[in-house]
């Protein structure tokens, strides 16, 4: 995660967000809900962000062809990991468990190896 250190990270006081952060141009932001989380699951919300981030540098057309080079299918919304709805959180939830609990490496070995392949 070390390599990852140089995203910019910005306390955004907007009450009006309803989520804890996000993944901007700006880099990640945290907005006032992100603070009332135990550290735990503040520490997976910022992994989680840093995938999309992940995510953007390859774009959406690398992130699909990567995975379907490894055999996901990613229009497949039944079977995305972590019960996510479309291929971006879907990501970006098997990044932070690949670097949190591991629990991606157990249950979604391919989405494991797309973790590992965009990381490098």
């Amino acid at each position: 995660m070390r390599k990852y250190s140089k995203i910019p990270f910005r306390k955004v006081n907007d009450t009006s967000r309803t989520n804890e952060a996000s993944f901007t141009t700006k880099g990640v932001e945290v907005y006032p809900k992100f603070w009332t989380l135990d550290a735990k699951i503040q520490d997976w919300v910022l992994t989680h962000e840093i995938g999309h981030s992940v995510e953007d540098a390859v774009g959406l057309s690398g992130l699909i062809k990567a995975a379907e080079d490894l055999g996901i299918d990613p229009w497949d919304t039944g079977n995305l990991p972590f019960g996510q709805f479309n291929m971006n959180e879907a990501f970006a939830e098997s990044f932070a468990s690949y670097h949190i609990d591991g629990d991606v490496q157990r249950r979604y070995p391919l989405w494991a190896k797309l973790v590992e392949d965009l990381s490098r």
